[in-house]
């Protein structure tokens, strides 16, 4: 096994999750409640319409480069600088695309200006995933793993600096975009300078290779799942600014889409370190059946936990996070984070799906979502608000996530264990006990809230572990499978 490796993997998850949640809800979450709802809600909403075409600026090059430099190890110094020129190529369409559908959309002039450095703060961000792809692939997981939080660790100084030292009184929409914009290029200039850096440090060098049809044409099935996967997952915010009378909505949405992000950090580390892993094994071995079957219950029994605890104390992290606090705003937090269950079933099934190519079915069943999602969205939205999206948002998740179990589940071939089905509704049941009595008597044992969640959510997963759910030598089969692929 590689001490190595395991450094860098916790290394990996202990700065993501100590940045990314400090970030949320010391940075975002205090921007939010001073700029407002409707304020937030509208700059939430443009990033999102931005996003939904970042396909454009991608092409699916991330989830390709990274499943290539995992089968071969001369692609990032045959390829970099080719796939670095059409990424520059990409991006300008990017640009050009988003401007010209926003202008077709009706934004007014202040909502364009926004939406320019939105562009060009997508712009980096997606470059920044292609410097660590290609890294990653190198085997400089150090370095990926910095880079993954560089960000957002930039952001929570700058973020600190705009909220509270005087000079930058009034808090302002463009100080924050500002801000975001000076850490994205901060952190893509330093990936861009390792890719470099490592590409010129390789002696002898091998020639560079030009992208032919063969590559644009494998990747496009990659491609068309980024596509689809940001329609169905972002477009909910998108309707909410567009259909109803003000902004407030989306801004009540974001706080529940910002807690759900935090949830699904974990859900992409577990994707990052699966799909090379997964990539390098055999479909049906009992290598996969294995590595599947410890990374779902690792995957789920954190999502559950997740997603119970904020249900549970929604309308305490509600009042305390939230300065527009309401009743719909607990609802939508409750429903979002549930679909955290959802995400975490696409997770492991859609990353192996992705590392074994078998991308056709998934971008059916990611077409269906969309028509199914939007076209209720369409309906629903103008009657019943932000808690008809995050209805349809679970409904959307999950069944996405059913459907792929059912098709690796006979790729695999697994077999049924009843131990483990017997844990599986020994985990649930008591997870759903725990969570009514915790909404219905509100204990507290610490007399402090955040405390009290922790408490609780040790409680369950001590649970789960007990129940035999929870592989408590699960994480090691996973690195000894990881080193082993690295190895080959």
């Amino acid at each position: 096994m590689s001490r190595e490796f395991i450094l860098n993997l916790f290394f990996l998850i202990a700065i993501n999750l100590l940045v990314k949640p400090l970030y949320t809800l010391g940075v975002d979450m205090q921007i939010q409640n001073q700029l407002g709802g409707q304020v937030y809600g509208l700059y939430f909403a443009l990033w999102n319409f931005a996003y939904l075409f970042q396909i454009v600026a991608d092409l699916g090059i991330q989830q390709f480069i990274a499943r290539q430099n995992a089968q071969n190890a001369n692609f990032f110094y045959q390829y970099f600088p080719s796939f670095l020129k059409l990424k520059a190529y990409l991006s300008l369409c990017f640009a050009v695309v988003v401007v010209a559908v926003a202008w077709l959309s009706g934004y007014d002039a202040q909502s364009m200006q926004y939406l320019g450095l939105i562009i060009f703060c997508q712009l980096l961000v997606s470059a920044g995933l292609f410097f660590r792809a290609n890294l990653a692939g190198l085997g400089l997981y150090r370095w990926d793993s910095v880079l993954s939080v560089m960000d957002k660790f930039l952001m929570l100084a700058f973020g600190f600096g705009i909220l509270y030292l005087p000079v930058f009184q009034p808090l302002s929409i463009d100080k924050f975009v500002l801000a975001q914009t000076l850490a994205y290029l901060l952190a893509t200039i330093l990936g861009a300078g390792l890719c470099v850096y490592y590409y010129k440090k390789r002696l002898p060098a091998l020639p560079t290779l030009p992208i032919d049809t063969q590559i644009l044409k494998d990747s496009l099935p990659f491609a068309m799942t980024v596509l689809l996967m940001s329609i169905y997952g972002k477009s909910d915010i998108i309707l909410l600014e567009r259909l109803l009378p003000t902004p407030q909505a989306a801004g009540t949405y974001a706080f529940g889409v910002r807690i759900l992000d935090m949830g699904n950090i974990i859900g992409g580390l577990f994707c990052g370190l699966l799909l090379p892993m997964l990539a390098r094994l055999p479909v049906q071995s009992q290598a996969t059946r294995d590595l599947l079957g410890v990374a779902i219950r690792l995957m789920m029994v954190f999502c559950m936990v997740f997603s119970a605890t904020v249900w549970a104390f929604a309308e305490s992290i509600s009042q305390r996070l939230l300065v527009e606090h309401s009743p719909e705003s607990v609802q939508v937090l409750r429903l979002l984070t549930f679909s955290l269950n959802g995400f975490g079933l696409v997770h492991i099934w859609g990353t192996f799906l992705t590392a074994q190519n078998r991308l056709r079915q998934a971008n059916k069943l990611f077409f269906g979502a969309i028509i199914f999602n939007m076209g209720l969205n369409f309906c629903l939205i103008p009657a019943y608000g932000v808690v008809a999206a995050a209805c349809l948002a679970v409904l959307t998740q999950f069944g996405i996530g059913l459907v792929q179990w059912v098709w690796v589940y006979k790729l695999v071939g697994f077999e049924r264990n009843m131990r483990t089905i017997l844990a599986w509704i020994g985990a649930i049941c008591f997870i759903l006990t725990a969570v009514w009595a915790q909404t219905h008597y509100q204990f507290s044992l610490l007399a402090n809230v955040w405390l009290d969640m922790l408490v609780f959510a040790g409680t369950l997963g001590v649970a789960c572990l007990l129940i035999g759910l929870l592989p408590i030598k699960g994480i090691f089969v996973i690195l000894k499978t990881k080193n082993s692929t690295l190895q080959k």
